[in-house]
């Protein structure tokens, strides 16, 4: 016997549908993408979704495994909105950072290496990795002072810090899928449908990737803006438009606005900590302000 459901009902539920939506980046997902024509979020009249979502909760598709998710840009992207808001993002970002780091001769990868080994490995580094050994960094130390100039070496010069890096993803990931049980992954990203669509759609993974990553640089944006710039949310944002730009090829005129303000890693131009002075005459390193002289 189907028991007819109420106008109250029908209120209250989407009262609260519509919170967990807007505490998703701030925004309601459902509102921003009715222009691309996307499939609703949530039909009560089609099962077959919920059954999708419900087995997808079980399954978690690429989140699965960390291997399977970083053959997926608009997972990883969810991902990163949550370490970004729920834990620490210092090992994605290294681990996204590194993958590029290869690309570069000889020359560009001793600027790159110095630069990445000083934002995510070194004692004090403003993203430090939580579980490197010193003995490892002084290895790192040791290869960028003797062999910079063999371009063969420095390749793998990160290799064994990305094992470790991979180890403290997985611990992030078995997190995140516990979330997704307890039914909170839609606080971090749109349903798994529309991720899964996004894998065959380039533009549609774009468009997640944007509305999902955008609002978390702005507010570093801001800081420069402001010129008084932490070293911590500094070195995020500059990861995070390196992930995005390099790793996602995000475009668009609000994203474009934003990587005009923000330097990048692996970048052919001058170094980060050169363009930080350059643009920011005061910063914040470990809560002592600094004005920086030319």
């Amino acid at each position: 016997m189907i028991l007819p459901i109420s106008d109250e009902t029908l209120c209250q539920s989407d009262l609260d549908l519509s919170m967990v939506l807007m505490r998703f980046s701030g925004r309601s997902w459902s509102t921003s993408r009715s222009k691309t024509n996307q499939t609703p979020i949530i039909s009560m009249e089609d099962d077959e979704i919920s059954d999708q979502e419900s087995s997808h909760l079980e399954e978690h598709g690429p989140f699965k495994s960390f291997t399977k998710l970083v053959e997926n840009n608009a997972h990883i992207a969810v991902f990163l909105n949550y370490v970004l808001s729920n834990s620490d993002p210092s090992a994605l970002l290294f681990y996204l950072v590194t993958n590029l780091f290869k690309e570069g001769n000889a020359k560009e990868m001793k600027k790159w290496a110095y630069e990445i080994h000083s934002s995510f490995l070194v004692p004090c580094a403003p993203l430090r990795l939580t579980n490197i050994e010193e003995n490892l960094v002084g290895e790192i130390d040791d290869i960028l002072q003797k062999y910079s100039d063999r371009e063969e070496i420095l390749r793998k010069v990160f290799w064994k810090a990305r094992t470790k890096a991979k180890e403290e993803l997985n611990e992030q990931l078995s997190d995140f899928r516990h979330r997704r049980t307890a039914g909170l992954g839609t606080l971090f990203g749109p349903p798994d449908f529309q991720l899964d669509d996004s894998i065959n759609d380039k533009v549609k993974e774009l468009e997640i990737i944007e509305m999902i990553l955008v609002p978390n640089m702005e507010p570093f944006i801001e800081d420069m803006d402001k010129e008084i710039v932490d070293d911590r949310r500094f070195t995020i944002a500059a990861a995070l438009a390196t992930v995005m730009s390099k790793i996602f090829g995000l475009r668009g005129t609000q994203f474009n606005s934003l990587l005009d303000r923000c330097p990048t890693f692996v970048s052919k131009e001058k170094s980060l900590k050169a363009k930080l002075i350059g643009k920011c005459r005061k910063f914040t390193n470990k809560g002592h302000h600094f004005v920086a002289h030319q």
